[in-house]
């Protein structure tokens, strides 16, 4: 990258009266297109990375890795998680609790209310949904 298309990038992001001015990598770059149509976008993303600015603010995307959950077939694999409601129990006629079971591979959802967290209310829901 030129001397030249640095200076171009500069006036094109620390300008305040540029539409891109400190905006992000697509946004010069469509600004940089409409006067040097033959920039690339890898370019404009190698100017970016060297500006301090940029750098500091962009927003941060952390993607870590995730164990894949695999189901062997249909209602072999169920995930479930107990939802807590106990802020809206008089509007529910006592329930605070909601249990929610997905099967992993059909990506199907069930859903019972239990009125409390014990082992007997527990089953009566499992029952319930299997």
């Amino acid at each position: 990258m030129g001397k030249a298309l640095d200076t171009f990038l500069e006036k094109i992001y620390y300008s305040l009266n540029s539409p891109a001015s400190y905006a992000g990598i697509n946004r010069v770059y469509e600004e940089a297109r409409r006067k040097y149509p033959k920039i690339k976008f890898q370019d404009v993303y190698d100017f970016m990375h060297k500006q301090r600015v940029y750098t500091m603010h962009r927003p941060l995307r952390k993607k870590f890795p995730r164990l894949a959950t695999r189901p062997s077939g249909l209602h072999t694999d169920w995930q479930a998680d107990l939802a807590i409601f106990d802020q809206l129990t008089e509007h529910n006629d006592g329930y605070k609790y909601l249990l929610v079971c997905i099967d992993v591979l059909s990506r199907k959802i069930f859903a019972v209310p239990a009125k409390s967290k014990r082992s007997e209310d527990m089953i009566d829901a499992f029952e319930n949904i299997f």
